[in-house]
């Protein structure tokens, strides 16, 4: 892997927009009008540790919930990996969850706390990457 030198901002699993979409589509075709484009489930905000070196990690992310509040629409999730390094960092989020849309006043990192209700499992496959401070999504 390349050695890099920006700064990361998050480092989550993401998953391709249209890929999750078609799959959920039979739980919510999108309840607010900012619609998420980089679907993913944030695992280290502003880390310490500038590590790339899970960056490509696949995971399988299993959908189990669905909730909404006034602001926030949203999935809880269970991750999956074989990988023990990434397993351990899944292991620390207090609230796995995918944000789907919000509203004009709502923020992403508020669907935590949104009250999720059980859907019919749904398995999806998402990449380990990282957000970079400019904004770059490096996921390979």
């Amino acid at each position: 892997m390349t050695v890099r030198n920006d700064k990361i901002y998050y480092s989550g699993l993401f998953l391709d927009f249209d890929y999750m979409w078609e799959k959920i589509r039979h739980i919510t075709d999108g309840r607010y009008d900012r619609v998420i484009k980089r679907p993913h489930i944030t695992i280290l905000f502003r880390p310490e540790n500038q590590d790339y070196s899970l960056v490509g990690t696949k995971a399988e992310v299993i959908v189990t919930g669905y909730g909404y509040d006034d602001e926030n629409e949203g999935l809880f999730v269970k991750i999956e990996t074989d990988n023990e390094e990434l397993k351990a960092l899944c292991q620390s989020v207090e609230v796995p969850h995918i944000t789907l849309t919000v509203t004009e006043d709502g923020h992403s990192v508020n669907t935590r706390y949104v009250d999720f209700y059980p859907v019919p499992i749904v398995r999806l496959t998402a990449t380990y990457g990282v957000v970079t401070e400019d904004g770059e999504l490096v996921t390979e």
